[in-house]
């Protein structure tokens, strides 16, 4: 009850933390001396230490036969990967509740894990006896004695047991798929195509799922030392294809590194080199926990937590914690497709090197140190690192540099600050501010971490199955890098000597190999010989013509190959995919009136040329990141220009005829405006609510959305209010955009409950005036791990443009279209608006002018007045059809910026 409540609590973190010591304090006056008070207070004990010590005073002192207890254990040793005494305290439970099958399935597990496949086989019977016949229970369990066959090597016995399993639970996607993997490992390739083609056909939830669970499988079954396929026959085909690169993936690998723990990232040596800590879990769902490489004993210390490093003393280790509470069953449970923390809310946490005395340092992420072990750096979301000493009381943290990217780390000897962010690393001198390197890399490269020597960095990539980026080492004497290892590499860490390297693969794998390097010569030296851009490139381009070859008649894999060529300056390989996309897309399957639009849109923007409407509308100065009424003659936007009441203030521009310029802009007032940030308006259809997101105080989190209303077009406004703790969350709210009938209210939300960072949302009402709905997430066809917002939405309510960082991208962030045929319908896969439109800078805020003929839309691309600009584009007459004289809002990037998703505060 009490992490239930804890989980649930609003307010600001300070007051979460306050009512968990709360629920502790409650439990010990409730229950004294008694196995429940220590019970509940083990689930909310700060660390795993004290957790165990808790449990184990219930359970040797207290109450032996206390269940729960035993339960919550015997979990915690799960996350531990301490099986010995996980199966004993799955042994217990099955004596104190016999009916219950989770004891026998935990011990099953343990059993597993530690060899003795009889005796798992055993107990995975026994749950199974013990659970209904339908359920997703007895699914899991069906799971578990498959992976049991395949680890003894029985693969034709687990083939027949799936068959007898589907027959119980026919719609079962990891069943289907461990048929899938039973089929190619007996040779029968149609058969396995055919299975994969039924099953994903019209769901690209389950295309994913597929591809994922197939890739980690081929890294399992070749670290277990077998094949997933019959020797000398490997499988052809598209269902194939990520299987076949994965074996390409681990065969790389293992020639240069070894295998060192799964079902962790981001690894940090300490100090003396003998230990790891790392991310136990996986992204979202993760814990800090170290590992020794030559007792290969892992040590779980605290539950959540991510992102670890450790003090050159040795004493500490700093963290990131995404949440307040996470509960070890979901840490050893928890599936890629769980989803993703929003970076809103994490928190910089350090605690001693024993998981012991956590505490908070301050909002932020990505943490390094100090070389004298008393200040952590961070990234403070959207405005640049800062530094912050970790002695007692509450210490005021500084800004560094200025850098607008979500991960900066400090050198070895403190002088430099480097960050790397979609295709580019800067290096600043921390005391001169002055860039002292930079260097355009591939597009989604990211993160990075120094060598101890302080000469080389490293640089990963985006945490994506599709990011097929991998490692590259910077050489600052050089001024350049090469790529060591293709694939999914998310980051890399030396140890301090620099005589090995932890590598950290991204998704599907989350798992984390060490090579050995010899600490006298450059590192890339020790890979062999590195890659450069250019051949990563070609890499790409032929990753591409596989998918081609596959599949002809899929059109994104020209759209993609077409880019890399461009990279690589052949223009006519490039102009020639177009040609192949704009064919594919013309030819495509779908007769509906949104699939018709949708590739007239798209084909008419490869033959567009984006235009920069000059002065006024855009200046070094003036930024509009606003919102048109209805008849295209007044502009709201927000400005932190002079004049205004606060940090960015709502102001309005208007013009006599849609062909004048527009006039002077005018302050909304202090009605509307607060000495706070008002920003990122939405003006309904009628022009009489201004939606708009505002930082003022009586929110109910970082960020939220309100309304300011007037009687007529020519009454003053009224004082803003909340939308409300229904619409409004803790978490960061923002971008909203009131549909043409007032009836639907989009934005976009970090909050929790969605697939990455940032989401785009949805609240309805039935009828003006009444109360807005709690809020739904558009799904994850629409969602994406990646940053997903800024949605406009044509008065149809049937289409909608936003901006995404997601893979398939020409800069770090991109528009994107997604269509659905009716408001019950689904959402189609979002498709990208394509190269002419889309550039390798940054484009956000799409709209559609009142008439629907042409897109605006804010981009910081070379060519305009200031750093970020109004850009537009024609769309033909095709797409004209979807314009309308109720359409609510054009929308562009305002000056005041939204700083968390632009990697440079240059605007």
């Amino acid at each position: 009850v009490a992490r239930t409540h804890a989980k649930g609590i609003s307010g600001s973190d300070e007051e979460k933390r306050k009512k968990v010591e709360e629920y502790r304090q409650t439990a010990d006056e409730l229950f004294p001396e008694t196995a429940g008070a220590y019970y509940i207070q083990a689930l909310m004990a700060p660390n795993i230490k004290e957790r165990l010590d808790l449990l184990d005073e219930a359970l040797s002192y207290v109450d032996p036969r206390h269940y729960e207890s035993c339960r919550l254990r015997a979990f915690t040793y799960y996350a531990s990967r301490r099986y010995e005494e996980m199966a004993e305290d799955a042994r217990v439970m099955t004596v104190l509740r016999p009916e219950d099958s989770v004891g026998y399935s935990l011990q099953a597990i343990a059993m597993r894990e530690l060899g003795y496949y009889e005796d798992a086989i055993k107990h995975l019977d026994a749950a199974i006896e013990r659970t209904a016949r339908a359920g997703p229970e007895r699914t899991q369990l069906y799971d578990q004695q498959c992976e049991t066959y395949v680890r003894m090597g029985e693969r034709e016995q687990a083939y027949n047991y799936l068959l007898e399993c589907l027959k119980l639970s026919p719609d079962s996607a990891i069943l289907q798929f461990r048929l899938f993997c039973a089929m190619i490992a007996r040779g029968s390739y149609e058969e396995a195509d055919a299975l994969q083609r039924r099953v994903t056909a019209s769901d690209h939830e389950a295309r994913v799922r597929f591809r994922d669970w197939s890739m980690k499988y081929v890294f399992d079954t070749l670290g277990a030392g077998l094949s997933w396929h019959p020797a000398g026959s490997k499988p052809e085909g598209l269902p194939f294809l990520p299987m076949l690169e994965a074996e390409e993936m681990y065969v790389q690998l293992s020639a240069k590194a070894r295998r060192l723990i799964t079902g962790g990232f981001a690894g940090s040596w300490s100090p003396d080199g003998k230990k790891m800590v790392f991310s136990l879990g996986i992204p979202g769902h993760s814990g800090i926990a170290t590992f020794d490489p030559t007792s290969q004993e892992i040590d779980l210390l605290i539950a959540p937590g991510k992102d670890p490093a450790w003090s050159p003393d040795g004493r500490h280790i700093a963290f990131v914690r995404d949440c307040q509470v996470l509960a070890v069953s979901e840490l050893v449970t928890a599936e890629l497709s769980s989803g993703y923390r929003s970076y809103r809310g994490e928190e910089i946490w350090i605690m001693n090197a024993d998981g012991t005395a956590p505490k908070r340092l301050a909002e932020g992420r990505w943490p390094s140190w100090s070389p004298d072990s008393k200040h952590v750096y961070y990234q403070w979301v959207g405005y640049g690192p800062r530094r912050i000493a970790i002695g007692d009381g509450d210490a005021e943290s500084k800004l560094v540099v200025r850098y607008g990217w979500d991960h900066c780390c400090v050198s070895p000897d403190e002088k430099y600050m480097a960050g790397a962010d979609i295709g580019t690393l800067e290096i600043k001198d921390i005391e001169t501010q002055s860039l002292v390197a930079i260097w355009d890399g591939p597009e989604r490269m990211w993160g990075g971490n120094w060598h101890p020597n302080g000469h080389e960095f490293s640089l990963g990539a985006t945490n994506h199955t599709e990011d097929r980026t991998g490692l590259w080492i910077y050489d600052l004497d050089k001024g350049q890098a090469e790529k060591a290892l293709s694939g999914q590499v998310a980051s890399a860490s030396w140890a301090p000597d620099g005589t090995r390297i932890a590598i950290s693969l991204g998704a599907p794998y989350h798992e984390i190999w060490v090579a050995d390097l010899d600490p006298n010569m450059p590192t890339i030296d020790g890979f062999g010989p590195g890659k450069t851009l250019e051949e990563h490139n070609q890499e790409m381009v032929d990753h591409y013509a596989r998918m081609i070859e596959a599949d002809p008649e899929d059109a994104e894999n020209y759209r993609l190959r077409a880019k890399y060529y461009d990279y690589m300056n052949k223009k006519e390989e490039a102009l020639a995919d177009i040609d192949r996309y704009e064919a594919v897309l013309a030819s495509s399957g779908g007769t509906g009136a949104q699939d018709r639009w949708m590739r007239d849109l798209l084909i008419d923007l490869l033959h567009s040329v984006p235009e920069n409407p000059g002065p006024p509308v855009n200046s070094s100065l003036s930024k509009t990141g606003g919102s048109l009424s209805t008849d295209g003659l007044s502009l709201f936007f927000s400005s932190r220009r002079p004049g205004g009441h606060g940090g960015s203030d709502l102001w309005i521009s208007r013009r006599d005829t849609m062909e004048d310029n527009w006039g002077d802009a005018a302050n909304l007032g202090s009605v509307v405006n607060s000495r706070y940030t008002d920003s990122e308006p939405s003006i309904s259809s009628d022009g009489l609510s201004l939606y708009f997101r505002s930082h003022r105080p009586d929110g109910f989190g970082s960020g939220d959305l309100w309304v300011s209303t007037r009687s007529s077009l020519s009454s003053p406004w009224s004082a803003p209010a909340n939308l409300g703790p229904k619409v409004n969350s803790p978490a960061y709210d923002s971008w909203p955009c009131i549909s043409a009938d007032g009836l639907r209210l989009f934005f976009e939300s970090t909050r929790p409950g969605g697939y990455g960072h940032y989401d785009i949302w949805v609240t309805t009402r039935e009828v003006l005036g009444n109360e807005w709905s709690s809020p739904v997430n558009l799904g994850p066809i629409v969602n994406s791990t990646d940053l997903d917002g800024h949605p406009h939405i044509l008065p149809d309510n049937l289409t909608l443009f936003f901006q995404s960082n997601r893979p398939g991208q020409y800069g770090w962030l991109d528009l994107w279209v997604t269509t659905r045929e009716t408001t019950d319908s689904p959402w189609s896969k979002p498709v990208n608006l394509g190269p002419a439109v889309n550039s390798r800078y940054g484009d956000a805020g799409p709209s559609l002018t009142p008439d629907g003929s042409t897109l605006v839309f804010g981009s910081n691309r070379p060519g305009g007045y200031g750093g970020w600009d109004t850009w537009q584009v024609s769309i033909g007459a095709s797409g004209s059809s979807k314009g309308d004289s109720n359409l609510s809002s054009l929308k562009a990037t305002g000056d005041d910026g939204r700083e968390e998703v632009v990697p440079r505060n240059d605007q």
